[in-house]
């Protein structure tokens, strides 16, 4: 299954707008509230994710607008899918939802057996970095990389570090990441995740 584009209409932040995903790689960059978040969501929400930002399904739809529409194409089973989430707000209390595949109207179970979404946050690097930060507190003399190598299988040219990461209160066993280490560990920990779910 490949996103190949994902179009918003009154969405969160968002009046209009569509993104091309790269078929390689698609990096979202923008300064705070610029919508980052939302695109996520947009997609999470075929899954049936519920953004955790918000408290009801108002927070979806943009102010002053009654109606969203969040359409994805999908590559999935060697075709293409038109994916599409209506929402229109039908009074004060209640906004409606329909579901549609290729203009036919559906379940949201059905759109979730079309766009699998795995959720993976800043938070959940902890599974890593918690394991890395009590070894090296007990571990003062080992490197990450030897660590690291320990916890993933992984070589020295996959967890890409050539040296330590940076340490303040080296006595306490406190590690300070900088960005790059930090998506350094989140390749990571996808590859360990990978390699454990090939199984």
């Amino acid at each position: 299954m490949e996103i190949l584009n994902l179009h918003l209409a009154n969405f969160r932040n968002f009046s209009s707008k569509k993104i091309v995903f790269d078929k390689g790689l698609t990096v979202l960059i923008g300064p705070n509230g610029s919508g980052k978040s939302n695109i996520l969501e947009a997609i999470g929400l075929f899954s049936g994710i519920r953004p955790v930002k918000i408290d009801t399904d108002f927070d979806l739809v943009k102010f002053g607008e009654s109606e969203v529409k969040i359409e994805v194409k999908v590559f999935d089973w060697n075709q293409d899918k038109v994916l599409t989430i209506n929402m229109i707000v039908s009074d004060e209390r209640y906004v409606r939802k329909a579901y549609f595949i290729d203009s036919v109207k559906k379940r949201l179970a059905d759109l979730s057996l079309s766009l699998s979404v795995v959720i993976f946050s800043p938070q959940d690097l902890e599974l890593v970095t918690g394991i890395i930060w009590t070894i090296s507190f007990h571990r003062q003399t080992e490197s990450i990389t030897a660590v690291l190598m320990r916890i993933t299988k992984l070589s020295p040219e996959e967890i890409k570090f050539c040296s330590e990461l940076p340490r303040e209160n080296q006595g306490q066993g406190n590690l300070i990441f900088g960005m790059s280490d930090y998506w350094n560990m989140v390749d990571i920990f996808l590859k360990s995740v990978w390699s454990f779910s090939s199984f």
